[in-house]
């Protein structure tokens, strides 16, 4: 009997072939059974900030309805950079996922190529909330409105001062398309976080800033600062006396800090959409709603994770024009 010798390279391919399969098999495996361990939900700014508030929020909810521990962790560093890159290289499982606010937008627009990941790393799944961000002045600057303040500004280039949470902040972006819009020059005063860019527009070191509404709406009812503007695209349900810049006149002014959940790229389809399902049904319970509104956050869901993916795109392509434009840059 003749034996048919079987070339090495066929048996390689063949080889390969049935560990690409069960390989498949595995992970299909493990998504219908998602989630069979606790979940880490990443946050890649400081503990105590707006995402990170949320995040805690959100985690026992979502931990609920899965049946597993979902575990904060904060990994703060490189304006976002350092927790999303970690998150970008994680396995693609489901169980390593990131909670992230604009930053993910704003950060290509200023820094390119020298970004480690790209929205190609991530699985989109939704967007959960924001968190308006206002045109707030000091008590004492002598403008009352939002004209007043454009036209202070503009009989002193320069003179007029604001404050951010930082260069290439939600705040440092609204601040120069604002001025871009307006035709007016003011000076950026970047502080290293938003609590200590609260403090300087309290304080009055400052004259005004662009900046979170939670924090300042306690100083805004007693008096010592004044809100003249979101720069949201829309209203808040928290301010419903507090008119938009669109509202105002400019027309397409939309820079609003909102907060979603991304996945490593690859993870199942099926993991994303439980993710999706269950994490918007959470956000739309009126309890939490009303609880979020109530802290000066308003939730904000996707239709659909695709749809998330192309709110990012837009996004991005909008800043990466607004920073051009406006000649931001990180130095």
């Amino acid at each position: 009997m003749r034996h048919r010798r079987v070339p090495l390279g066929r048996i390689a391919r063949s080889l390969g072939l049935a560990i690409a399969i069960l390989s498949l098999t595995a992970i299909t495996a493990d998504a219908d059974d998602f989630p069979s361990k606790p979940i880490r939900l990443i946050v890649p700014f400081s503990p105590g900030g707006s995402t990170d508030i949320l995040a805690r929020i959100l985690a026992p909810e979502l931990g609920k309805v899965l049946g597993q521990s979902v575990i904060v962790e904060a990994k703060a560093g490189a304006a976002s950079i350092i927790g999303t890159q970690l998150v970008a290289h994680s396995p693609a499982d489901g169980y390593t996922l990131l909670l992230t606010n604009v930053a993910f937008a704003i950060n290509p627009a200023l820094r390119g190529k020298d970004l480690p990941y790209d929205l190609k790393d991530f699985a989109p799944v939704t967007l959960l909330a924001s968190q308006p961000t206002v045109l707030a002045v000091n008590s004492a600057l002598p403008a009352t409105s939002l004209q007043g303040l454009i036209d202070l500004a503009k009989k002193k280039p320069g003179g007029v001062n604001y404050a951010t949470a930082g260069v290439g902040s939600v705040g440092h972006m609204a601040g120069a398309m604002f001025e871009a819009a307006t035709g007016v020059k003011m000076t950026h005063v970047p502080y290293q976080g938003g609590g200590t860019a609260d403090v300087g527009l309290v304080s009055g070191d400052v004259m005004l800033g662009f900046l979170g509404a939670p924090p300042l709406m306690t100083y805004e009812k007693s008096g010592k600062v004044r809100f003249l503007a979101l720069t949201d695209g829309r209203r808040s349900a928290a301010l419903p006396g507090v008119p938009t810049l669109a509202d105002l006149g400019f027309r397409g002014f939309s820079v609003d800090n909102w907060i979603g959940m991304l996945a490593p790229a690859g993870t199942p389809a099926s993991v994303v959409s439980r993710l999706f399902a269950e994490i918007t049904r959470i956000m739309k319970k009126p309890d939490l709603a009303k609880r979020l509104i109530g802290i000066g956050f308003e939730p904000w869901t996707s239709e659909s994770p695709s749809d998330y993916r192309t709110f990012l795109e837009n996004d991005m392509a909008k800043y990466k024009k607004a920073a051009k434009a406006a000649n931001v840059t990180i130095n």
